[in-house]
């Protein structure tokens, strides 16, 4: 009895775990695996490589450019300060102009002219400025958490810039745009708040005495976990962006994190306990992940030992996982799959895909081999091609020709039955083996990309760190961020690119298991999450470097301890 409820326990208490882990929280879409099949096949790795090289680099030039501009002290006012506000203004112009290119990616059924773009850009830059000079006139310069003052009243002003510019009609609850609304709401205002928590977060760890900064190294894991948990809440209506919100801001906020706190930690011990701890969850993601691709394997081993997989002439030793899937999702029919039960056909979002492979969804669509409901305006925003595809009937079974030999007529009417039925029961198991393997799948390749996003994450993230404080500590500005003024040394840039190197290791590894098993390439997964859903990651590493990264800025009145003596000092 007592084992029975050890048994019962512990296996609640790792359905629990494995519930509440990222990479079970979802699944590829049928419309995003043909768009990431189509992807690898039109995509040289060389542009593969390019792509995941540079798309840092932008951000990082940016603000290198920026800090670039010189700055005054303080002490001189606003008015000697103006370059800042030069600043402050390419910052708000580039937040609302990935702000409104995110807006129309969420919101595909609202369509933004450029002029309303352009005015949803401009115009709250126009408002916030004034605003921000005039306050800095009375109150003093620098406002206190002038950054975090900037997010809250730009907030303000684009919801009256949006409501002047679109109008009331697309924000009404009848209205076709009411459900991506609420949808693009609750990310965005996750996105926000994860950022706004990591200046807080830093703060801590600097208030903490150095001889306590290991337990840091706890509350990272414990931040990380509810980062997750609340990002993925407020994404669970956007399956297909799950994994790439959750890895652009909780895992990168704690990569960078970990960066940090390596560069300011008081001894080797520290930085070695941090590399340690991400050592940990990365091994226990990667058995997670091991766990998922074995119970995989051992569906397409019984798969493959039927005689129906070999007419797919798909390898026997490294089958091809999407070639797999697919062979099934676009013919349920030929499969035994009368519905594919829980499996989604169209992704939240519109995805790349050539004419042909759209007009093969829609077919799928009409077909009702799908349970989840299609988004009938998506009709709308896809270019529709006059080819209508003939992939499903040239992949059905066809039916026997005349000349084809009737067995059943030579064979008594019980062995008929027993045939019969014993067939029937081939058939429904090979269609029960075929569905278990697209859903389990599809949900594979979301827990592959995401842990692919975050080995990727924590390979560049310390790179571009060491890059931009090498560079900051040969400017001017340099002097204006607390702390930070001869502090950086060769030593500490080795540590951290030691921890990209580990990185950059496990990265390969998993790519290893993942060519070996099913002949995918990790590597395209992330180039295609960093192309596809492009705008989206700009806006995160944007926010990572001009807003977070910088925060310090003498310039940004950061002060935790809410003394604010420069103000005190102008009062006296």
């Amino acid at each position: 009895m007592m084992n029975r409820l050890n048994v019962s326990i512990f296996t609640r208490l790792e359905e629990r775990w494995n519930g509440i882990q990222v990479g079970r929280q979802g699944s590829y879409s049928v419309e995003r695996l043909e768009s990431f099949d189509y992807y690898c096949k039109t995509t040289s790795f060389t542009r593969v490589l390019i792509v995941c090289v540079l798309t840092p680099v932008p951000a990082v030039l940016v603000t290198i450019l920026l800090d670039c501009l010189p700055l005054r002290p303080v002490s001189e006012g606003w008015s000697a300060n103006w370059v800042f506000w030069v600043r402050m203004t390419i910052n708000m112009l580039l937040s609302c102009t990935f702000g409104v290119l995110e807006f129309e990616k969420f919101v595909p059924v609202l369509h933004v002219s450029f002029l309303q773009g352009l005015a949803l850009v401009v115009l709250p830059t126009i408002m916030l400025m004034p605003t921000l000079i005039s306050l800095s006139s009375v109150i003093g310069f620098p406002i206190p958490f002038i950054v975090m003052l900037a997010g809250l009243v730009s907030g303000v002003f684009n919801s009256i810039v949006v409501l002047l510019v679109l109008g009331k009609a697309p924000f009404s609850k009848d209205s076709p745009c009411w459900p991506y609304l609420q949808r693009y709401q609750r990310y965005s205002s996750g996105c926000v708040t994860v950022a706004g928590l990591y200046p807080l977060f830093k703060a801590i760890y600097d208030l903490v005495p150095s001889s306590y900064q290991a337990f840091t190294v706890v509350m990272l894991s414990i931040w990380k976990f509810c980062a997750r948990y609340y990002v993925v809440n407020a994404t669970r209506d956007l399956e297909d962006v799950i994994s790439q919100t959750v890895s652009f801001m909780a895992d990168l906020f704690g990569s960078l994190f970990i960066s940090v706190c390596m560069s300011s930690a008081s001894s080797f011990y520290i930085s070695a306990l941090f590399i340690a701890a991400d050592i940990g969850q990365t091994l226990l993601e990667f058995h997670e992940l091991q766990t998922n691709a074995n119970i995989l394997v051992a569906l397409l081993d019984r798969r493959f030992s039927t005689a129906s997989i070999r007419q797919l002439k798909i390898s026997l030793k490294r089958p091809n996982l999407t070639a797999v899937i697919l062979a099934v999702t676009r013919n349920p029919g030929a499969n035994n799959i009368t519905r594919l039960h829980g499996v989604r056909l169209q992704a939240c979002i519109p995805h790349p895909l050539p004419d042909d492979r759209f007009q093969q969804l829609q077919t799928l669509a009409a077909s009702g081999s799908y349970y989840h409901k299609t988004d009938s305006n998506r009709a709308i925003i896809r270019h529709q091609s006059t080819i209508v595809l003939r992939f499903l009937q040239q992949s059905a079974v066809l039916p026997a020709g005349p000349s084809v030999i009737n067995v059943t007529s030579m064979l008594t009417p019980d062995t008929v039955n027993q045939t019969t039925s014993e067939c029937d029961d081939v058939d429904a198991k090979r269609g029960e083996q075929s569905e278990k393997i697209v859903s389990q799948g599809l949900q594979l390749l979301f827990h592959c990309e995401y842990v692919a996003l975050v080995e990727y994450i924590e390979c560049f993230v310390p790179v571009i760190y060491v890059l931009y404080k090498s560079v900051l500590e040969l400017l001017p500005n340099v002097v204006y961020y607390p702390g930070v003024a001869g502090k950086w040394n060769q030593h500490i840039a080795i540590n951290i690119l030691l921890f990209a190197l580990l990185e950059i290791g496990s990265f390969f590894v998993m790519s290893h298991m993942f060519k070996r098993k099913f002949e995918l390439n990790p590597l395209y997964q992330v180039a295609f999450v960093l192309e596809t859903q492009m705008v989206c990651i700009q806006q995160k590493l944007f926010t990572l470097m001009l807003f977070v990264l910088t925060y310090e800025l003498a310039h940004s009145g950061v002060d935790f301890s809410f003394h604010f003596a420069w103000l005190r000092s102008k009062e006296g």
